[in-house]
């Protein structure tokens, strides 16, 4: 084929068990390698090729028409070669024991290019340098892999993103056996293949069926082993299920909710409170900016919610009684706003990537807010 180093080679694939095989004879030749996955669009796909004009398309059987319907059209313009790489692609080679990959002499240069999802427009080319997938190969040692036992990785990404080649060199590098599903995702047969899972009653411990909130409950030899220098039995079951801290509900697809963080929950009279239920409400109201709800003592309730609140510029009028009566006349008792509500400016809110209630509820108990 001639392929040599600094080549443009498309791959055009489903997910499969041998995708990533043009992928690493692209990094030992030098080429430049872009994955285009089967869910891209035609538009999408035709936009990418006349981005990279590629001197190789490799492809499988079941795509090899839409690859030449896709060349053909008057909107491409490629001098392109397209190469089948399920059949035949892996037969033995003459002389290929005497092949060495080559040697990157500049870490700077373009080892792959992937392209954006196209949320701002159509998809961009992402050059990414040899030292990039490097550093990315490095840091994910520590994140995602646990290199002192057996074990599989599954993903149901495919090589069109940077994420997944960089799982592929992870895995060579450490020996692990990626697990390929080349099926659309399925919630029942996906779960199977993981570890086990359970939805318990937050007061009984007993686990419950579909469509009953509860705390998710998992078992897993990935889930962290405890807190460093700190007690975190109450963190795990005797027979080792851990503790998410999430309550969720699944339905009779296995699909799961998350309902709210179990730490945040307001108990009022024996009774769970959602704080993200009420802060969901309380944006509904055309003055309501931001909001957090946070669980202040009671005596003898166990705790009312107090919601914590930005107005917008042109409703500096609202009282507190206002929205007050506006969660009363809407939700039950329980989620009345019986500690009242607090005004705050955005600052409290600002770099947040969620609302962290635990953090404004010390500033209320300590007369900060």
């Amino acid at each position: 084929m001639g392929i040599k180093r600094g080549d443009m080679v498309a791959i055009y694939s489903k997910i499969q068990l041998y995708a990533s095989v043009p992928l690493i004879s692209c990094f030992f030749v030098g080429a430049v390698p872009t994955f285009l996955e089967d869910a891209l669009t035609s538009l999408e796909v035709v936009h990418i090729l006349k981005q990279i004009n590629p001197k190789l398309i490799l492809t499988t059987s079941e795509m090899l028409e839409t690859v030449k319907e896709l060349i053909n059209t008057e909107v491409i313009h490629v001098n392109t070669e397209i190469l089948v790489f399920d059949q035949g692609f892996y037969e033995p080679q003459e002389n290929e024991r005497e092949f060495l990959p080559i040697y990157v002499n500049d870490l700077k240069e373009t080892a792959m290019i992937p392209f954006s999802s196209g949320s701002t427009g159509l998809p961009k080319g992402i050059r990414l340098s040899h030292y990039a997938l490097l550093r990315a190969n490095i840091i994910n040692d520590d994140r995602l892999w646990l290199t002192d036992q057996a074990k599989i990785v599954f993903s149901y990404d495919s090589f069109h993103w940077s994420i997944e080649t960089v799982r592929l060199l992870c895995s060579v590098r450490d020996g692990i056996c990626r697990l390929i599903d080349p099926e659309p995702f399925e919630a029942e047969r996906t779960w199977n293949l993981l570890e086990k899972f359970k939805v318990v009653d937050l007061n009984s411990g007993e686990a419950l069926g579909p469509n009953k909130p509860g705390e998710l409950h998992v078992k897993s030899d990935i889930v962290m082993s405890g807190y460093h220098n700190m007690d975190s039995s109450d963190q795990f079951h005797e027979d080792g299920w851990f503790k998410t801290g999430d309550e969720v509900f699944y339905d009779e697809d296995l699909c799961f909710f998350i309902v709210d963080r179990i730490k945040d929950m307001i108990t009022f009279q024996g009774w769970h409170v959602p704080p993200a239920f009420l802060e969901e409400e309380l944006l509904t109201h055309p003055a309501v900016k931001r909001a957090a709800v946070i669980g202040i003592p009671d005596e003898v309730d166990g705790e009312h919610p107090m919601a914590l609140i930005v107005l917008k510029d042109n409703f500096k009028n609202v009282t507190s009684k206002d929205l007050e009566r506006f969660i009363a006349e809407r939700m039950p008792e329980r989620f009345h706003l019986k500690a009242g509500v607090k005004f705050i400016d955005d600052s409290y809110f600002v770099g947040a990537r969620k609302v962290k209630r635990y953090l404004l509820k010390k500033l209320v108990l300590t007369g900060k807010i």
